[in-house]
């Protein structure tokens, strides 16, 4: 997956206009949304970074806790899919994702850590919780940060957009500009849904190059965070 050939030939089966769903996958199954997710970055004096995403996965988890640590145990096995058996969501199972030895089920999080090239140096912590929207969060993020040289303050906070493919449809924060979204519709042929505020809750720090960090806590999360420095 880290290798430029094959970053080029998935960007060469993306065409310019949106297409019939049989297009990008033969598998038509449902991605399973996450709940219960959190994320935390942290970057040290030393430029040492940490990324970590945590999930119990649906609402209390598997509702079981440790008699000793007091913890609630996830049910992450309800990532996998099962043969003719529909998930706590009920989408039909994926064959690529049967449960098998040695497997990992099936998921959106995304902790990441970026280098500088030419330096080795840390660049950039993030990650998001918000299931499926994880991933879109991300990138988007991180393309406003590195590629338009937006503040972390104006990456985590722009508006975004979402598609995964089932259903069928780009979701857009209804503070995208609307030319943007008629553009998407009248030449991208996009199928379009606004949405108040997306679900995915980014949480992002960037090393600047006067050795300062600038971080952001996604204001979309329903309880008040803030980063925090020392």
């Amino acid at each position: 997956m880290t290798k430029h050939a094959f970053a080029k030939w998935i960007a060469s089966l993306i065409p310019n206009e949106a297409q019939p769903m049989k297009y990008y996958s033969l598998d038509l199954t449902g991605h399973v949304p996450d709940h219960g997710t959190s994320h935390v970055v942290a970057i040290d004096h030393e430029g040492n970074a940490v990324s970590a995403t945590s999930s119990i996965n649906q609402l209390l988890g598997s509702k079981r806790m440790s008699p000793t640590l007091g913890i609630i145990w996830n049910d992450s096995m309800d990532d996998f899919s099962s043969p003719n058996l529909t998930n706590a969501f009920g989408f039909s199972p994926s064959p690529e994702n049967f449960i098998l030895p040695k497997k990992r089920p099936m998921s959106s999080m995304s902790p990441t850590v970026i280098y500088n090239k030419n330096s080795g140096k840390v660049k950039m912590a993030i990650g998001a919780s918000g299931g499926s929207r994880i991933i879109s969060a991300i990138a988007q993020t991180v393309i406003r940060a590195l590629l338009f040289n937006q503040t972390v303050k104006d990456s985590v906070d722009a508006p975004r957009f979402h598609n995964q493919f089932i259903p069928h449809v780009t979701e857009f924060e209804k503070t995208v500009p609307q030319q943007i979204i008629k553009h998407l519709v009248k030449t991208r042929h996009q199928n379009m849904t606004s949405i108040e505020k997306q679900a995915s809750v980014v949480q992002a720090l960037i090393l600047m190059d006067d050795g300062f960090i600038h971080g952001n806590s996604d204001f979309r999360r329903k309880t008040a965070t803030y980063p925090a420095g020392y």
